[in-house]
């Protein structure tokens, strides 16, 4: 990657350029742990122990659990990351798909894994520790 096209079009040099593999961090990981899904790797699997501690469930058992599981742990990190960044859930444009992901990630929760009160908020530490000081920085800034 070389360019950062802006708003009206024009392009800007980037001050690193790189590559883009179109691997991506979760398909990395899974290949440098020797891994079948992204599910299993060390991004995952502490979100995943922790959702099987608040419900109950156990992860491997039942492929209606299973993927109820999956949703909830890679929709969790991507409300947290989106709201991290500076888009909060809302009504209208990015902030309605936030509200959207994190609706489907408490329905699923609700339906398969029989939570009627709320838990996602609870994986969200779990999240932090796992994503390191700069994800706990910005969640710091967007609360202050």
């Amino acid at each position: 990657m070389q360019y950062n096209r802006k708003a009206d079009g024009s392009l800007e040099n980037l001050p690193n350029k790189h590559i883009d593999t179109g691997m991506g961090f979760e398909r990395l990981c899974m290949v440098l742990q020797d891994v079948k899904s992204n599910y299993d790797t060390d991004v995952f699997t502490p979100i995943i122990r922790e959702i099987e501690t608040i419900t109950d469930k156990n992860y491997g058992q039942d492929e209606k659990i299973d993927i109820a599981i999956r949703v909830i742990s890679d929709h969790v990190r991507a409300v947290a990351f989106s709201i991290a960044d500076g888009q909060l859930p809302s009504n209208t444009g990015a902030g309605y798909v936030i509200r959207r992901i994190l609706r489907r990630a408490v329905r699923y929760g609700f339906t398969f894994l029989d939570k009627k009160e709320p838990f996602i908020y609870r994986l969200v530490d779990v999240l932090s520790k796992k994503m390191g000081a700069a994800f706990r920085i910005k969640v710091t800034e967007t609360i202050d």
